[in-house]
């Protein structure tokens, strides 16, 4: 049970504008592409305004919603405005938001009780086409009835550390973007969405911690988008021809310790063909050791690169082929379906007809 809690306007996926975006989808009174995510503000914006344009075919309640969540993302509606501790600004350049983040909640399975407890805070700024965003949350768990590996639930994993009767856990988002009409390229520390799903991707999800990326957007047409990221991860391998002790000299010397490197890329195309039909593809692709500049390609099957540039066996990476069908019909219904490939022989599912 929430206690406290302070609604973030940021890209978090449990946040109630994307059930109302993803429901105005599903009805395809916008276009929305609902397999890659988080949505930018920029683009809930617009989307919100789409609905406002089409406030005839809204219910009582829903346009409630709408004029409520216009009030939260569209900055344009309001010049300086302070309360509950929020605030925000915005003139002709430049716009920007503060948010305060305080939360308690208590649970109870069974005989066995605990709380948690977080506090944190919110920025996003806009200056013309550039955006920015830092997001501080520090979250404490007590009691006896704490999942600290939280294998068996939706809610994201964290490296925690030891707290008396508890665990505790930070978690930091940050971003830095630029529009440019049809497209956008950001830095990100951020989660990662694709796929179809309405508690989870199964191609990559929130379930597992954010990391840093690059992330680029691009829809060339309505009928087409393109989605790239190449993402840097935590091998938690220790790299000992990069190890070492300094401060020899002294009584206890010191080792000095590397992790391993580790990266993540991935690509996801969309097509549309018409408003009630998705069909998207792609690869990700996950390699150690030194950092390839053919990662870089937006469009490219990586799993194949390894074997193509000679490496073989050498600093072999784990790649993914996965395709996604999403059908929107008949109306108010979504009906999706992933497919995903680690491992594909075409010898040997042929083999007996074409191969012997």
């Amino acid at each position: 049970m929430s206690l406290i809690k302070s609604q973030v306007l940021n890209e978090d996926l449990n946040n109630p504008i994307y059930n109302f975006i993803d429901r105005f989808a599903v009805k395809k009174m916008i276009d929305v592409n609902q397999s890659v995510k988080p949505y930018s503000k920029k683009e809930i914006t617009g989307w919100l305004k789409q609905l406002q344009s089409q406030k005839s075919k809204l219910n009582k309640v829903e346009s409630k919603e709408l004029e409520w969540f216009l009030q939260k993302y569209d900055l344009e509606q309001n010049t300086t405005i302070s309360k509950f501790g929020e605030f925000q600004y915005l003139d002709e350049k430049f716009s920007f938001r503060a948010i305060p983040i305080a939360g308690y909640e208590i649970s109870s399975i069974g005989k066995n009780n605990g709380f948690s407890k977080k506090i944190g805070a919110h920025f996003e700024g806009w200056y013309k086409d550039l955006s920015l965003m830092f997001e501080y949350l520090d979250t404490g768990e007590f009691g006896n009835n704490i999942d600290i590996k939280k294998n068996l639930t939706s809610r994201t994993g964290h490296f925690i550390k030891n707290a008396p009767n508890g665990i505790e856990f930070s978690d930091v988002k940050g971003k830095i973007g630029y529009d440019f009409g049809y497209g956008n390229l950001s830095l990100k520390k951020e989660y990662v969405n694709l796929g179809s799903g309405k508690f989870g991707q199964l191609i990559l999800s929130s379930k597992a911690a954010s990391f840093p990326h690059i992330e680029f957007k691009l829809k060339p047409t309505d009928w087409m988008e393109i989605y790239y990221m190449h993402g840097w991860l935590n091998s938690l391998v220790i790299d000992s021809s990069k190890s070492f002790y300094y401060g020899t000299s002294s009584i206890e010397p010191r080792l000095y310790e590397e992790y391993k490197s580790k990266y993540i890329v991935a690509n996801y195309i969309t097509l549309k063909p018409n408003n009630w039909l998705n069909f998207s593809m792609g690869n990700s692709f996950i390699y150690s050791g030194d950092l390839r500049p053919e990662m870089f390609i937006p469009i490219m099957y990586f799993k194949v690169v390894d074997h193509n540039t000679g490496r073989g066996e050498v600093g072999d990476g784990n790649g993914l082929i996965y395709f996604d069908l999403a059908i929107k019909y008949p109306q108010n219904f979504k009906f999706y379906s992933i497919l995903l490939i680690e491992s594909l022989e075409i010898r040997k599912i042929l083999s007996g007809i074409f191969y012997t």
